[in-house]
């Protein structure tokens, strides 16, 4: 077929397999998506209020994000992603400040390359045996890790699409198998707030967390408003604890009858 000249590239939704390691879905809230903490599934990547989030698409945080940042300029929807420090897990790299920023997946700063150019950074694969970080009149090479290279310019990869590399590493639903993979943030619990988080890799149908004191009565169950059962993300359900003295407590993550795991929470005023 002839080509087909797109306009307004910049109104176009990112394309990733946010839910299925199959089939491709649109998130209007992305700059970029990739597979970052290698389960098969893509996450999204944004910046806001100073803050780098990479969220699953029930709209939990991948673990070690959001992380804040200083910088209060930065170049709107130009996020890469691609792994460039030979490790297992794409870093995703961004402009801000005069900088270049490599985040790694640890939620750190690997490392800042000062910049005063006011090009769009992309990424060119296959260069040799590398990948070409550009940035203005400078080129930045890198081993090239083809099947972890997800989000190569502004507009997704070589060919100026929004969708993620499907030439990535092979989408398979990866399984944890520790299914009491379960906790709370923060916790010590100050002004009566916290989120419960848990892996969901048994297929949850009703979870609850049932709060226990120290002498172990039950004295709240806790229900999501909403539940997703999205299998191998993270689920989270936040929790207004009132008028709990400080002290100690247990949290017991259930599903209908079934007891999945027990964690201690403190709280603290």
């Amino acid at each position: 077929n002839s080509p087909v000249l797109v306009d307004g590239l910049n109104v176009l939704q990112i394309l990733g397999y946010f839910n299925s390691i199959s089939s491709l879905e649109q998130n209007d809230e992305a700059i970029a998506a990739a597979d970052f903490d290698n389960d098969g599934l893509d996450e999204y990547i944004t910046i806001n209020n100073n803050s780098l989030y990479v969220m699953n698409s029930n709209n939990t945080f991948v673990d070690n994000f959001p992380i804040d940042f200083s910088f209060n300029d930065y170049q709107e929807d130009n996020i890469l992603v691609a792994n460039i420090v030979e490790d297992t897990h794409p870093e995703i790299i961004f402009k801000a400040n005069g900088a270049i920023y490599i985040v790694t997946n640890d939620g750190t700063v690997y490392t800042s390359i000062a910049s005063n150019s006011q090009s769009e950074l992309r990424l060119l694969p296959n260069w040799g045996s590398n990948i070409a970080l550009i940035d203005g009149n400078r080129l930045f090479l890198f081993p090239y890790d083809e099947q972890n290279t997800y989000w190569t310019n502004k507009y997704g990869t070589d060919w100026d699409s929004r969708l993620v590399n499907p030439n990535t590493s092979p989408r398979q639903s990866a399984t944890i198998s520790n299914t009491s993979i379960f906790y709370n943030y923060p916790n010590p619990i100050r002004n009566n707030f916290t989120t419960f988080r848990f892996f969901n890799s048994i297929g949850f149908t009703s979870p609850q967390i049932h709060i226990y004191n120290i002498e172990g009565l039950l004295i709240e169950t806790i229900t999501p408003n909403s539940f997703q059962n999205i299998m191998n993300e993270y689920v989270e359900i936040p929790a207004t604890l009132l008028d709990y003295k400080p002290g100690v407590y247990f949290a017991e993550l259930k599903d209908q009858d079934k007891s999945i795991a027990i964690i201690k929470v403190a709280v603290i005023q």
